[in-house]
């Protein structure tokens, strides 16, 4: 068998794929200070995964979605592009995590507002509704971003149950940049 990347060896592995990369590096209240690594993180992986060496998506199958403003109309863009998913679903996001009052893993957006995270930010059961109602056959979740760790306590059930029932998505990978109840942390530019 030839040597090289599994990936671009076969193919047939990236049809009906989908990346959708998130990066938010700007915000509006100076509660979430700037992340210019975001942004640097956000166009390495996307890098990463056009380099025909290492990953091979093609350019067409990698969507990037810099400095969401609206919560609402980010769910709806990933509803959208994970519906017609049927190969591999990769979910990347780097920003702000923050904890709802409740202890619930909430991504920021451009506008979310520090004192309502749920309600400004993405809720992570938002984004497990869409994991879960996904075709893919493959969906990954890698979240750069403070308390990510929340999401892999709660799909692994090793918290409080009704959170664990609320975000366990079943069949999915997920990589957290730290644990449940720690800032992640980003090294100076």
């Amino acid at each position: 068998r030839p040597s090289g990347p599994v990936m671009t060896s076969d193919a047939g592995l990236l049809t009906g794929s989908r990346a959708v990369l998130i990066g938010v590096s700007a915000y509006e209240y100076a509660e979430f200070p700037p992340i210019r690594a975001a942004r640097n993180s956000l166009q390495a992986m996307r890098s990463l995964l056009a380099d025909p060496a290492l990953c091979g998506w093609p350019p067409e199958q990698v969507t990037v979605i810099p400095n969401p403003i609206s919560a609402a109309d980010l769910a709806t863009n990933i509803a959208d592009l994970a519906e017609n998913t049927a190969g591999v679903l990769l979910l990347y996001y780097v920003g702000h995590g923050v904890l709802s009052p409740r202890g619930e893993l909430c991504l920021t957006v451009t506008s979310t507002r520090p004192d309502r995270p749920k309600i400004s930010g993405l809720p992570w059961d938002t984004v497990a509704d869409v994991l879960r109602g996904c075709p893919a056959s493959r969906r990954l979740a890698i979240l750069d971003c403070c308390f990510a760790g929340q999401a892999i306590e709660a799909l692994t059930g090793d918290g409080d149950p009704g959170l664990a029932d609320i975000a366990h998505v079943e069949g999915v990978y997920t990589l957290t940049a730290t644990t449940r109840n720690r800032a992640a942390h980003v090294p100076p530019p």
